[in-house]
């Protein structure tokens, strides 16, 4: 490791918000993942290439399950991400003046939580 390059940490998961990222020059859509956390105050973001192929499909549909999803689309990532478990923590490295994200957290035993559990716990 290069002495300027920072030890990796783990950041706790405030909040998550999903929303699709428009391709530039033709490129294909990805779901924007922002991960607010306790190192900054901007969010970390993650784009999920849900409707792409290769790994990169590989790694967007590795991320879906293990939150608890089944979409194939953005479409239908933005209908059910509300019912996602959120990841507890995520594992990031300072990459110039941003995070890159090389983990996630996500308790095995974490609940699903429906549309109203989220409603609910915003109203108190």
């Amino acid at each position: 490791m290069l002495s300027t390059q920072e030890e990796p940490k783990w950041a706790i998961v405030d909040g998550i918000n999903y929303s699709r990222h428009k391709g530039r020059d033709g490129k294909l859509d990805t779901l924007r993942c922002d991960f607010m956390t306790d190192i900054q105050y901007k969010p970390i973001s993650v784009w999920l290439c849900v409707e792409h192929t290769g790994y990169a499909k590989k790694r967007a549909d590795m991320y879906i399950r293990a939150v608890g999803g089944s979409a194939n689309t953005i479409e239908e990532a933005l209908k059910e991400c509300l019912r996602w478990a959120d990841p507890a923590r995520i594992k990031v490295q300072k990459d110039g003046k941003f995070w890159k994200v090389l983990s996630f957290d996500i308790p095995e035993d974490v609940k699903v939580v429906t549309f109203q559990d989220r409603i609910n716990s915003i109203l108190g």
